[in-house]
Order: C-alpha cells, then structure tokens, then sequence
C-alpha cells in the first residue's frame, strides 16, 4: 500500500511504500498524483521504500504503466531507502528519467526532503 505523509504539500508529495504493491495500490494512489499534477503542472516527489517488499504482478505492471504515462510530469523525485540494490535501481531510473532522481539513506530522510523542496520551478 502506498500512504500520503501529512508533509506532503502542493507541488510536493510525500509517499510511504508499504509491503507489496498491488494494482489496488497503484489504483489508489494515481487520483493524487493526477490532482496534484493537473494543479501544479510538474510535481515534486519523496517515496520512502523502507518497508517496501516488492510487487505482485499487477502491481509491477502498474508501477512501469504509471512511470510511462507520468514521466514528464516530475521536476524532482527523492527515493529513501535502505539497500545497495534500490540505490543501484535509482541510478538507472535517473538516467532514463527526465526529472532529477536520487536515492538517500533512511538516515538522510531530512536531507532528502530538504533537496526535494529546493527544487527552482516547482
């Protein structure tokens, strides 16, 4: 499941990934970020994968079909996590992504919420 943080504000959303993400989740999740885009055109976002354990199948498919509809619509994306394997993940998604993603130790969550936030147009 997928919990907005009350932190979240504006431009600026604030995620929690918890468990398996399922279609449900995604389902759940895309009327936010549809109204948050639809107001302030390109978003910020924080998605802290620390409790995150993966995806059922239609919750995999989901996550890459909501990735391509919604590709140019972040200016910035902070991911929080906790293994070598999401930063690796991260990294590669930077590379493909037009908007400006980083990875972040759980440790560094203020960090990343305060890069989040100083992003020049959003």
């Amino acid at each position: 499941m997928f919990e907005i943080l009350p932190e979240s504000d504006g431009p600026y959303l604030s995620v929690k990934a918890r468990g398996t993400l399922t279609h449900g989740a995604y389902a759940a999740l895309e009327p936010e970020l549809e109204r948050r885009i639809a107001e302030h055109g390109k978003i910020s976002a924080l998605f802290d994968i620390t409790d995150f354990a993966g995806w059922d199948l239609h919750g995999a498919w989901d996550d890459f079909a909501l990735g391509i509809k919604t590709i140019n619509d972040f200016e910035r994306i902070a991911v929080v996590g906790d293994t070598k394997w999401q930063n690796f993940a991260i990294d590669l998604a930077d590379v493909l992504s037009p908007a400006d993603i980083r990875f972040f130790q759980k440790s560094k969550r203020d960090l990343a919420w305060a890069w989040l936030k100083s992003a020049p147009s959003a």
